[in-house]
């Protein structure tokens, strides 16, 4: 595999996405780069968290965290079904069309944090996760 150009090989990691990208890193790094993130990292340009956790993920036998809707923190919404439509009540009164109905969006002239303070004022939301 050394006498593969480098161009190939990023261009081939380029069209994989997720831990099918990062299985495919972790083979060429053992293959060529004698098993070094920094080597990698230093040749094809990529980077030494996403090769480690290929290598880690092959030796493991387990895929980590790949798909973006696993990751990070959840809607409030979701959480709390209600809290959209509380925010809603509160926003309706506010909110107003494009003068020129150009599109359907609509507008509102309240702040997030004076949502929130409406919230907390008529819904006894003690605090609302996201917005403070």
């Amino acid at each position: 595999m050394d006498d593969v150009p480098d161009s190939l090989i990023v261009s081939a990691a380029k069209r994989l996405f997720g831990s099918d990208r990062r299985s495919y890193m972790a083979e060429v790094l053992l293959e060529i780069c004698q098993g070094s993130p920094r080597i990698a990292e230093r040749r094809f340009g990529w980077g030494r968290q996403a090769v480690q956790k290929g290598i880690d993920e092959s030796k493991q036998g387990i895929v980590l965290a790949t798909e973006p809707s696993n990751r990070g923190r959840r809607c409030s919404e979701i959480d709390n079904p209600q809290l959209a439509i509380d925010i809603r009540l509160i926003v309706e009164p506010f909110t107003q069309t494009d003068p020129e109905l150009k599109t359907s969006r609509q507008y509102t002239n309240l702040s997030a944090s004076e949502v929130l303070q409406a919230l907390i004022d008529r819904k006894g939301c003690a605090r609302v996760r996201g917005l403070r």
